[in-house]
């Protein structure tokens, strides 16, 4: 699994389908997110297959959760979320996220059965 960013549009590369995220607005205004399913077709060329309906996380803003594909992908553009807590089948692990790489896409492949966004100092974000 590889995640990329080219501005607005994140990507989460499994084999030849990617998805992309696209997120608009500005830090004056909320922000919407929209995630689409392609082929790549070529070198940064994509074919359209499918978008979805996304579910925003009620615990704390701009983080958006979609089970696709045997996993759930992420997209966290909460600065304070540093870390994402998630426990599976093989155990519980951290995916920590590094300073001012926001908006941040991440993959698991697998479904969860437990996910916490954690803030710097290791507490559970509301």
């Amino acid at each position: 699994m590889l995640t990329m960013q080219k501005s607005s549009m994140l990507v989460c590369v499994a084999m030849a389908i990617v998805l992309i995220w696209y997120i608009s607005g500005n830090e004056y205004q909320g922000h919407t997110y929209f995630p689409i399913e392609c082929e790549v077709t070529g070198e940064a060329e994509y074919k359209f297959i499918r978008s979805f309906n996304i579910v925003m996380d009620e615990r704390c803003s701009d983080v958006c959760i979609l089970q696709w594909g045997r996993g759930y992908s992420f997209c966290i553009n909460n600065p304070k979320c540093k870390t994402i807590r998630i426990t599976d089948g093989t155990g519980t692990y951290d995916e920590v996220i590094e300073n001012d790489c926001y908006p941040y896409v991440f993959y698991t492949n697998g479904v969860p059965s437990e996910y916490v966004f954690l803030d710097s100092n290791g507490n559970e974000l509301y």
